[in-house]
C-alpha cells in the first residue's frame, strides 16, 4: 500500500531517463589519420573498458536514486499493508472511535480538524470481507452507534457523516471502556478473531495525559489516527468570568475575567462584557502561556438578575468559538438577618444586643427591632422569615427541637450560611445535631463540649489567629497589637479531630479550646464564634465591628454570588434557593429558542432540585415564573478545550501504552511512525547514490 500511488506511475517514466540520457551522451566514433593502428586500438580497448565500468556504476547509481525517490514520495505504508494482508485470514472486529470534542472545531489552514479527520474515519468503515464494526461518537459522554459490531458498514458512514463537534471535553477513558465492551462482545472467546481499534482525534494533552489502554483485551491492535497540525496553533480564549464578593445594589462589585494566552508571544487584549443593558470595557496584557486575571471596578443599580457574555474584541484565532463566554449575576439588596434567640431585645447590655450591633453598626440604636434584622423565638417562629434571610445567627437559642435542626440543616445543605455564637453548655449538643442532620455535606473540624465544673473559662487570651485568612488578614501587620487587650470568657471547651482540616480552625484560645471554626457543609457554611459576647471584652475593641463584618462578607455570605457555572455535556444538580418557592408555574428557558435540553425540576424533600444528565448548548438557562427570574444558571464550555496543546506520539507510544503495541498515524507531522522511518531512509538512500554518483566521477576521470 502507498499513501500516494499514482507517484509510482511517473516514478516509473522517470526510471527511463537515466537510460535514455545515457544513450544520447555516449560519444560518437571519430576518424584519426595514423600510418598504424596497432597502438591506437590497444588504447582505445583499455579506455573502453574503463569507461563502461564507469557508465555501469553511473547508471545504476542514477537509477536507483529516481526509483528510491519516486518509493518515497509515493510513501510506502509497509505497516499497514501486513494489517491488510492478515485481515484475510480471520474475521475482523473493529471499533472506530471519533473524537466529538469541542478542540476538533480548531482550524488548521482553514479546515476544521473533524473534516480532516472523517475521511480517515470512513476509510475505516469501508467494505472488508469479514468485517464487523461499530463506530463511537466520542466526548463527555461516549455513544455507540449500534452497540454491537455489525456489518451494516454504510449505516455506520451515515451516522459518521451527520457528526459534528461539540461543546464539550472528551471523556477519553469512558470512550475506551465502550470500545473495550464492544471488542469482546464481536468476536468473544475465539481465536481466530482479530480485534481492532482505531481512534481518531487531535490527542489533546489535557483529555489524553490519564489514557489507560490496559481496559482493553490483549489481542487488540490500537491504530491512533492525529488529525493535528504539525505545530500547535495560537489560541486566545475566556476562560471564567466572575465576580468578588456579594453583589449589591449601589456597592461597588470587582468583576473579574480569566484569559487563557496559548500562544508564545505577550498579547494586549480588550474584553467586552454585556450585562443587562451596560457593556464593561476590560483591557489587559496577557502573558504567554499561562492563564491571566483582568479585572474592572463595576457599581450594580438595580437588584435583580443580569444576564449576558463576555467577548474578545479583535481576536481571530484557531478557535472563534471560545472567544465568548455567557455570564450571569444576581444583584442582592443588603442582606437581611435573622438572629434566633431567647435573649429579648429589650435586654441591655446583652449578648444578643452585642451581636446585633457588631452585624448592623449603622441601624439607629432606638429601634428594638430593625428592619434589616428578625428576632426570632426558638420555640415558635415563622419558616418563610427564616428562608427569607441572607443570614442566619443563633445566641443563646436554648435546647433547639429537632423540627428546627432539621430545617436549619436543610437550610445549610441549600447554600444558607448559619452563624452560631457558642455560650452555653446546651450548645454543643445543638452544634453535635446540627452536624448529624447535615450529614456527609461536611462537619465541624473540632468536637465541641460543655467545660467541666472545675474549669473556669474566664480572660481568656487569644493566642492564635491566622492571619493570612479572613478575617483577621485586613488587619495586617498590626494584628497582634489589636488582638492582645482582647479577654474572652464563657462558651464550650474543644478537641480537635483526626483528620481535621487545619485550615477551619482560625483562631484559638489560651486554654487550647477553638474560638472561631468556619466549615462547609454541603453548599452553606457554617461558622461558630465560641464565647460569650456579654461577658467578653470583644464588643468593646475597635476590631468588633470589621472583623464581624468580614466574617460575615467572607464566609457566610458566600452563598448566591450569582457565577454558578456548569459544563456543557456534564450531568450537574442544582439545589434552588429556598426563596424559589413552590414547583407550581416554574419552566426553564435556553440560551435560543431551539434548545432543547433543559433538564428537570423536581420537589425533594429539603426544597427544589435542577438536574440534568447534561446540556448540549452553551449560554444562560432561567428557571423563570411568570417571564420573572428566579434563578440563572450558566453553562459554558470546558475551559481545558482551549488548550490546542497534543500529546507526542512517543508519549502515546510508550508511557501511556504501557505493554501494548500502538500504531500512531499523523497526516501533518512524519514523527515518528514505521511506515515514516521507510520512507524517510528511503530519501535518505537516494541521497547517498547522488553522492556515490559524484564520488564515481571523480574516481574514473579520463
Amino acid at each position: 500500500m502507498f499513501l500516494h500511488p499514482w507517484i509510482l506511475l511517473l516514478g516509473a517514466l522517470a526510471i527511463g531517463l537515466p537510460v535514455l540520457i545515457h544513450k544520447l551522451t555516449q560519444p560518437k566514433p571519430t576518424r584519426i589519420p595514423s600510418s598504424t593502428i596497432r597502438f591506437i586500438q590497444n588504447a582505445v580497448q583499455q579506455r573502453r573498458k574503463h569507461h563502461r565500468l564507469r557508465d555501469l556504476i553511473v547508471l545504476t547509481l542514477r537509477t536507483l536514486a529516481v526509483a528510491l525517490l519516486t518509493f518515497a514520495l509515493a510513501r510506502p505504508l509497509i505497516g499497514l499493508q501486513r494489517q491488510e494482508e492478515s485481515v484475510e485470514q480471520a474475521r475482523v472486529v473493529r471499533v472506530v472511535v471519533m473524537d466529538l470534542s469541542q478542540s476538533m472545531a480548531t482550524r488548521n489552514r482553514n479546515v476544521e480538524l473533524f473534516e480532516r479527520g472523517r475521511p480517515l474515519a470512513a476509510k475505516m468503515l469501508g467494505y472488508q470481507d469479514k468485517l464487523k464494526a461499530d463506530l463511537i461518537l466520542a466526548g463527555a459522554r461516549s455513544r455507540a452507534v449500534f452497540g454491537t459490531p455489525s456489518t451494516n458498514l454504510p449505516a455506520l458512514q451515515q451516522e459518521l457523516a451527520a457528526a459534528k463537534p461539540r461543546p464539550e471535553k472528551l471523556n477519553v477513558q469512558l470512550a475506551l471502556n465502550l470500545a473495550s465492551d464492544l471488542l469482546l462482545q464481536g468476536g468473544g472467546e475465539t481465536d481466530d478473531v482479530r480485534r481492532e481499534l482505531v481512534f481518531v482525534s487531535d490527542f489533546q494533552r489535557a483529555n489524553w495525559a490519564t489514557a489507560d489502554f490496559s481496559v482493553l483485551p490483549e489481542d487488540t491492535e490500537i491504530q491512533l489516527l492525529s488529525v493535528a497540525g504539525e505545530e500547535t496553533p495560537p489560541n486566545l480564549a475566556i476562560l471564567n468570568v466572575s465576580t468578588q464578593g456579594r453583589a449589591e445594589v449601589g456597592q461597588e462589585l470587582l468583576l473579574t475575567v480569566d484569559v487563557g494566552n496559548y500562544s508564545s508571544t505577550l498579547r494586549q487584549v480588550q474584553v467586552d462584557v454585556s450585562l443587562g443593558d451596560a457593556v464593561y470595557q476590560i483591557k489587559g496584557l496577557c502573558t504567554p502561556g499561562s492563564r491571566s486575571r483582568l479585572s474592572d471596578k463595576i457599581i450594580p443599580r438595580e437588584a435583580g438578575w443580569l444576564t449576558g457574555e463576555a467577548k474578545l474584541v479583535g481576536n481571530n484565532d484557531a478557535l472563534p468559538v471560545d472567544d465568548r463566554r455567557p455570564c450571569a449575576l444576581e444583584i442582592r439588596k443588603p442582606p437581611a438577618y435573622v438572629l434566633i434567640t431567647r435573649q429579648p431585645a429589650s435586654q441591655r447590655p446583652s449578648s444578643s444586643y452585642y451581636l446585633e450591633r457588631g452585624l448592623l453598626p449603622v441601624e439607629p440604636r432606638d429601634n428594638q427591632n430593625s428592619s434589616r434584622l428578625v428576632r426570632l423565638d426558638p420555640d415558635n417562629f415563622d419558616t418563610q422569615v427564616l428562608a427569607d434571610a441572607d443570614v442566619i445567627v443563633l445566641d443563646h437559642p436554648g435546647r433547639l427541637s429537632q423540627d428546627t435542626i432539621r430545617h436549619l440543616a436543610a437550610l445549610l445543605r441549600r447554600g444558607r450560611g448559619i452563624l452560631y455564637v457558642a455560650a452555653e453548655p446546651i450548645d454543643a449538643t445543638n452544634l453535635r445535631l446540627l452536624s448529624e442532620a447535615v450529614g456527609e455535606g461536611g462537619e465541624l473540624p473540632v468536637e465541641f463540649f460543655p467545660p467541666a465544673l472545675t474549669e473556669r473559662r474566664q480572660d481568656l487570651l487569644l493566642t492564635e489567629a491566622r492571619q493570612d485568612r479572613a478575617p483577621f488578614s485586613i488587619f495586617g501587620d498590626n494584628l497582634k497589637e489589636a488582638i492582645s487587650p482582647l479577654r474572652f470568657s464563657g462558651g464550650l471547651s474543644s478537641r480537635r479531630k483526626e483528620n481535621a482540616l487545619a485550615d477551619d480552625i482560625l483562631a484559638s484560645l489560651s486554654d487550647r479550646s477553638a474560638l472561631l471554626v468556619v466549615s462547609s457543609h454541603d453548599a452553606g457554611v457554617l461558622a461558630v464564634l465560641n464565647a460569650d459576647l456579654g461577658s467578653s471584652n470583644l464588643h468593646q475593641s475597635p476590631i468588633y465591628v470589621p472583623l464581624m463584618g468580614e466574617l460575615v462578607q467572607n464566609y457566610i455570605l458566600h452563598r448566591g454570588q450569582g457565577n454558578e457555572e456548569r459544563i456543557c455535556g456534564e450531568a450537574f444538580v442544582v439545589d434552588l434557593p429556598t426563596e424559589t418557592g413552590s414547583l407550581q408555574g416554574l419552566k426553564i428557558s435556553g440560551p435560543s429558542p431551539q434548545t432543547e435540553n433543559f433538564g428537570t425540576l423536581s420537589q425533594e424533600a429539603y426544597g427544589l432540585v435542577w438536574s440534568a444528565e447534561a446540556v448540549d448548548e452553551p449560554g444562560v438557562y432561567r428557571i423563570q415564573r411568570n417571564q420573572d427570574t428566579e434563578y440563572a444558571l450558566v453553562v459554558a464550555l470546558p475551559p481545558e478545550e482551549s488548550d490546542l496543546r497534543s500529546l507526542t506520539s512517543d508519549v502515546l507510544q510508550k508511557r501511556l501504552a504501557g505493554e501494548r503495541r500502538i500504531q500512531f498515524n499523523a497526516i501533518d507531522h512524519p514523527e515518528a511512525t514505521e511506515t515514516d522511518l521507510i520512507w524517510t531512509w528511503l530519501a535518505i538512500a537516494c541521497m547517498f547514490c547522488l553522492i556515490g554518483e559524484i564520488v564515481a566521477l571523480k574516481l574514473f576521470r579520463t
